[in-house]
């Protein structure tokens, strides 16, 4: 049952320690560290595990904004508070605390593959993630497709959203449907309410055709409309409500790219 005074229980819950809650009342992380506040004390680069071989040599590092902070290749020894190896987990962490656009992202070509949706060969992204809520960010974005420098719109975004459509805490794959710049239409299809835990993630895209895992949901969808773009896929933390300001972060217990 909502409380008139929930404003002043969350404040008194968050200062303990306890659960966090939006001012309606909804529960939105269960404990400080569900909201993605902790980090080890020592930070280990992502690198040093071999499993993610794989996605960080088909990768660059994006940090804080658009810029290249890693090129392919060189995340040897590198690790820093907004990306770093948590208990076997990369782990990408923000604290925003200024207006504007941030980013914590692995971001896949042009230098080592871009791909088309048309292409006879699957081109797949998969892993395992644990998302993280957050006390006052309004949402962020933790899985792109996204077109090339000719056509820069994401195809499909998967993010987390404090509140949306009625539901809070819940996350979404976000479908573009159409193909115009000034045109935007999408398809918001609900994934589930955030879960405390890792959950599997896969999303491949082959002959016109896009198929999304996410735990135990699954998605098919024609994308014909999209077939001669050049796309590429992100993969880590953006955040991209301009005046929202606070911390989270998400982990990939396993990530790995498969294509050409």
């Amino acid at each position: 049952m909502k409380s008139l005074f929930t404003p002043l229980i969350t404040l008194f819950l968050v200062a303990c320690g306890g659960s966090v809650y939006d001012d309606a009342g909804y529960l939105i992380c269960k404990t400080k560290e569900d909201c993605g506040t902790t980090r080890p004390n020592s930070l280990i680069p992502p690198a040093s595990e071999k499993k993610f071989t794989n996605i960080l040599e088909n990768c660059k590092l994006h940090y804080p904004e658009s810029q290249t902070k890693v090129p392919y290749g060189e995340f040897e020894g590198f690790a820093t508070e907004y990306f770093y190896l948590e208990n076997g987990a990369m782990t990408f962490q923000l604290n925003k605390t200024f207006d504007g656009k941030y980013r914590s992202e692995l971001r896949q070509g042009p230098e080592t593959n871009e791909w088309e949706a048309s292409a006879k060969k699957a081109h797949t992204l998969k892993g395992s993630i644990k998302c993280y809520g957050s006390e006052k960010l309004t949402k962020y974005t933790f899985l792109q497709i996204h077109g090339n420098e000719d056509f820069s719109l994401p195809l499909l975004r998967m993010v987390w959203e404090k509140r949306h459509d009625g539901k809070t805490n819940h996350l979404w794959a976000v479908i573009m449907t159409s193909r115009s710049f000034d045109n935007k239409t999408y398809d918001w299809i609900d994934l589930g309410e955030r879960k405390s835990e890792f959950v599997d993630l896969e999303v491949t895209v082959q002959k016109n055709h896009m198929h999304i895992l996410f735990d135990n949901k699954t998605i098919d969808r024609n994308v014909s409309y999209w077939y001669d773009i050049k796309n590429y896929y992100k993969a880590g933390l953006y955040l991209s409500d301009k005046e929202s300001r606070g911390i989270t972060k998400v982990q990939f217990r396993e990530l790995k790219y498969i294509g050409e």
